[in-house]
């Protein structure tokens, strides 16, 4: 079942680099068209990285 499925609100957040985050997320397959994604290249502490998806996610952004 796609993520997209779940009836879940579904976020990344990734202290890698967003190009590589993007490769290897679909390399496996997720498709990450609609998903929120924080990553290092946006943030410098994790815990800004989490805080940076989550508002991602409210406000409907990428």
């Amino acid at each position: 079942m796609p993520l997209q499925q779940l009836d879940y609100c579904i976020i990344i957040a990734t202290g890698g680099w967003y190009k590589s985050a993007i490769f290897k997320l679909q390399k496996v397959g997720i498709d990450i068209t609609n998903i929120p994604l924080a990553s290092a290249n946006d943030c410098f502490s994790r815990e800004d990285t989490i805080e940076t998806v989550i508002l991602k996610s409210k406000n409907g952004m990428k």
